[in-house]
């Protein structure tokens, strides 16, 4: 995020679906805009914009109670800066929270996952433990994890990992691709040659 003289600097954008209504921060913030209100049928009204009450919900988020018309809507603000401020090319449905606190809805703190990437985290920092005594564990700590070897594709050895999750956290490359070439399935995996050992 921008900064100036170490401050960071706060971006605001239009909440989907209440465009000109409401808008939600880079730091987690919500605010609702100034706008002129039908009162009673015919009277109009001015409503001053003002930051938005973001209390703690029971799940340990911060939630906002959003209206439109006649209709009131709750919802989590770590989502609303998601929606806003990160790319999802994978519509991936899940928001998670880097650094584990709920409460923090910074833009930097958040980002999209699917279900086995917010399990693996929250696994990873020690929020929720394994009912199976290897779940969780990768590489040199589970038993059954198989050494993996990469290659480049003219065949010259790069590097070994005790599995291939571990495979995957130093590259990028996704457990699938690694496996699915290591066992014969696939010809490369992005651009390099896999083999368990």
């Amino acid at each position: 995020m921008a900064s100036i003289n170490g401050f960071e600097i706060e971006k605001w954008k239009d909440i989907e679906g209440y465009e000109g209504l409401y808008q939600v921060s880079s730091m987690g913030r919500v605010r609702s805009l100034t706008r002129i209100c039908k009162w009673s049928g015919k009277s109009e009204r001015l409503l001053n914009g003002r930051i938005l009450s973001c209390p703690i919900g029971s799940t340990g988020y911060p939630h906002v109670t959003l209206f439109k018309k006649s209709s009131r809507k709750i919802f989590s603000v770590h989502r609303l800066v998601a929606v806003a401020f990160i790319c999802n090319p994978e519509n991936k449905p899940m928001v998670n929270h880097k650094n584990s606190i709920r409460s923090d809805a910074r833009v930097e703190n958040l980002e999209w996952v699917n279900n086995s990437e917010n399990q693996f985290h929250a696994f990873n920092i020690g929020l929720k433990r394994p009912s199976r005594p290897m779940l969780g564990k990768t590489g040199e700590n589970n038993k059954k994890s198989k050494p993996v070897l990469q290659f480049s594709l003219d065949g010259k050895f790069i590097k070994r990992y005790a599995g291939a999750s571990e495979a995957m956290r130093q590259t990028g490359i996704r457990v699938s691709y690694i496996s699915r070439c290591a066992i014969g399935e696939r010809k490369t995996g992005l651009g390099f040659i896999w083999k368990y050992e």
